[in-house]
């Protein structure tokens, strides 16, 4: 599948690992899921693997994406780690590569040459960048020529990110949310709960279809049979306008995600 017909909803992968992981992205492909979000982090590429050969879908219709983290970001371990990060999903290439976090070993110039290499050999289809602000991604166009594909950072209804959005658009970027649900916060907001009996749907739908009404790609994690099913459904709920002008309305602005070891530009 081409990265242009990137689909509006993925499989996020965080703290899936071993039986569970594979079983589930078995499920998420066999319903239609055909972006699947891991990362180094995760320890859960090799589970991936093992589930895309079980799948009967064939490679070159799904996304694949994983994420190089901190300590890998020196140039050789950008090569070396991808390079076992393809050994363990049992594949010749990854369609997106984002750097996980701007931190540790990271440098604008060293770093970002590491993964022209890679899309150069065509091991990486794409490149992206995640927890990443405007400010940092503009210091990697100034120093380098790569295209940046877009920016996976945390956003759901309790952190609306509008100034991100907002670049990221004026970009020609993708944004990717990361805990689209908020770990299940957003699911008891009053609004949420009300629209969710108005629509005759899940909360959870009506939170991820909000995210994909402005052209954001949410990756929530699940893995019951159910909750794939139900997430992957939410792409056909259209929210009225009023309704989408509520949601954007709420106030509340709280980030679940900031590790400690974030570069100082954060």
């Amino acid at each position: 599948m081409k990265l242009e017909n990137i689909p509006k909803i993925g499989l996020g992968t965080y703290q899936m690992t071993g039986e569970k992981c594979t079983n589930a992205v078995v499920e998420a492909i066999d319903i239609g899921y055909r972006l699947i979000d891991t990362a180094q982090l995760y320890r859960n590429e090799e589970d991936i693997g093992v589930a895309l050969q079980k799948s009967s879908v064939p490679r070159e219709e799904l996304i694949l994406a994983s994420k190089v983290w901190v300590t890998n970001l020196s140039p050789k371990r950008v090569i070396s780690s991808t390079e076992k990060s393809l050994q363990k999903l049992k594949t010749d290439y990854l369609d997106i590569m984002y750097i996980h976090w701007p931190a540790v070993r990271y440098n604008v110039k060293k770093t970002i040459g590491a993964f022209q290499q890679l899309l150069d050999e065509g091991k990486i289809k794409a490149f992206g960048v995640s927890n990443f602000t405007p400010k940092l991604i503009d210091d990697i166009e100034k120093f380098n020529s790569i295209r940046i594909w877009g920016n996976q950072v945390e956003h759901h209804l309790l952190l609306q990110q509008k100034p991100m959005r907002s670049y990221l658009e004026k970009q020609n970027m993708k944004m990717v949310a990361y805990s689209p649900l908020a770990r299940g916060k957003v699911l008891s907001l009053p609004i949420i709960q009300e629209l969710a009996q108005n629509y005759e749907r899940s909360p959870s739908q009506i939170a991820l279809a909000w995210i994909m009404a402005h052209n954001v790609i949410p990756i929530p994690k699940a893995s019951s049979k159910n909750h794939l099913k139900q997430n992957f459904k939410a792409q056909e709920i259209v929210l009225t306008e009023e309704d989408m002008i509520k949601l954007d309305n709420l106030q509340i602005q709280k980030r679940l995600f900031s590790p400690p070891i974030l570069s100082p530009k954060w």
